[in-house]
């Protein structure tokens, strides 16, 4: 299993949840009183991904299994039928995702959308009950010093909490234009990767995406989630969607400095300073000019760059955006239609990576033993089945942890002595409409079982329909 799920920020410094830990904080008072009861709407999932090849190409499927690998985070659940909320990253290149429960019951997940430039990506399993959900919070509430907590997966610990408290708001690890993070000192891990955040009224303020850990330290005590505001934006865009339809204002922002400010005029520093205008844009036909900065929109006010582009990106497509600039050293305000961003298609969103169709045996080449596969395999003389001479990549028995020299003893606790006796047992579990079928197998001087699925569909994540 791969557990090296790395993204490069400040330089390498900022790990998405891979490896380094963070130091625990203040422990808000009473978190075991409700704590047990918020357990059951998170969850651990569980990503099969194709590793992305050095020219970048991911869809030659037929390269050697090295090329895959297991990845975890986690996830809650919004919508009681099943839809669950997590990081894009969690589930980026995977073409195969499940869902474990707290009840050990695991699922297979469903893409409904997935933005790569937010980090938020949705999923849906179908568990045929309704599940337990999460209360949500407003984050932008929260003030430096509340308490927090995290409950994640981290490496593979599933229902797993941590305290702290938040350290910093609006933080921006350079990760995209609109960076907001709330930087806490909760304990995250890898495999916290798209958890929640909660506060200590037990409600969903932020998920779990960071962390900084410059040259492998541990204890650093930096991790940063998105804030829940943010994210619910994309949320309902997916639901809605299947994608991000983010908005587009078409003016090149710099961050408004001291000297800038003196430099204009402004009574305070903030905002953004307008530098280049895109001729026939939203902006330039409102009559935005080069040099304006950008204070406010419907009369909020915008601290920094990055406010502004957040502002933008979640006005209503088509609706005019009261924009507040500084010009001639006074203020007023110009009405903008808000145009679709134009690379919310090729960008926004994250195409589930394609998986070939398993053949018929589940991708297990089979023979019967012989005498020089015995004396090869070193299988012992009392032990008798079907020997694996051949696993297909990313086939169901790749998945499942098969290797050449393993030894079939049963099939759905049926003995086999012959490849055809196995394979006809296969198919005998998959006219009676079993989607997994059970193999018991010798390997490593061990015997164990390995549930197999049937078919492709119930092996494989697909994107589902929006609604």
């Amino acid at each position: 299993m791969d557990f090296a799920c790395f993204r490069p920020l400040f330089l390498a410094a900022i790990a998405t949840l891979a490896g380094a830990s963070a130091e625990a904080g203040q422990v808000p008072s009473g978190l075991g009183d409700f704590v047990p009861g918020l357990l059951p709407a998170v969850v651990n999932i569980y990503s099969m991904k194709i590793v992305p090849q050095p020219d970048g190409q991911t869809s030659r499927l037929t390269a050697a299994a090295s090329r895959k690998k297991e990845s975890l985070g986690s996830g809650f659940i919004i919508d009681s039928a099943g839809v669950i909320v997590t990081n894009e990253h969690v589930i980026e290149h995977a073409y195969d995702v499940s869902v474990t429960l707290q009840d050990n019951m695991t699922l297979k997940a469903q893409i409904i959308g997935a933005s790569a430039v937010a980090d938020v990506a949705l999923l849906r399993v179908n568990a045929a009950r309704p599940l337990p959900i999460v209360r949500l919070g407003d984050s932008q509430k929260l003030r430096i010093g509340d308490p927090v907590f995290a409950i994640g997966n981290p490496f593979g610990f599933g229902g797993s909490v941590s305290a702290g408290i938040v350290s910093a708001l609006n933080r921006d690890i350079m990760l995209s234009p609109y960076d907001d993070y709330i930087q806490t000192d909760a304990a995250i891990n890898h495999g916290n990767s798209g958890g929640p955040l909660f506060n200590s009224s037990g409600e969903v303020i932020g998920i779990n995406t960071a962390l900084y850990n410059p040259n492998g330290q541990a204890g650093i005590g930096l991790g940063f989630a998105i804030p829940w505001n943010d994210a619910n934006f994309v949320v309902r865009q997916l639901r809605q969607n299947g994608r991000v339809r983010a908005g587009y204002l078409g003016a090149g922002l710099q961050q408004v400095t001291s000297d800038i400010a003196a430099a204009v005029g402004l009574p305070a520093i903030a905002g953004a300073i307008i530098n280049d205008l895109d001729p026939g844009g939203p902006a330039a036909r409102a009559g935005l000019r080069q040099g304006d900065v950008i204070l406010r929109a419907n009369g909020r006010e915008l601290e920094d760059a990055r406010a502004v582009a957040r502002s933008v990106a979640m006005a209503p497509i088509g609706a005019a955006l009261a924009i507040g600039v500084w010009r001639d050293n006074k203020e007023q305000t110009i009405p903008v239609t808000v145009a679709e961003w134009r690379g919310n298609e090729e960008q926004a969103v994250v195409q589930p990576v394609p998986r070939p169709p398993p053949p018929p045996d589940l991708g297990l080449q089979l023979s019967p033993i012989t005498d020089a596969f015995r004396e090869l395999y070193r299988l012992p003389p009392d032990r008798h089945g079907v020997l694996v001479t051949g696993v297909m990549p990313l086939s169901p028995a790749d998945d499942r942890g098969l290797r050449v020299g393993d030894l079939i003893l049963s099939v759905q606790m049926v003995q086999v002595k012959a490849p055809a006796e196995a394979t006809q047992q296969f198919e005998r579990m998959r006219q009676q409409g079993k989607q997994y079928v059970l193999v018991l197998i010798w390997s490593d001087n061990a015997t164990k079982s390995v549930a197999l699925p049937l078919s492709s569909g119930s092996s494989q994540s697909e994107r589902a329909a929006p609604y």
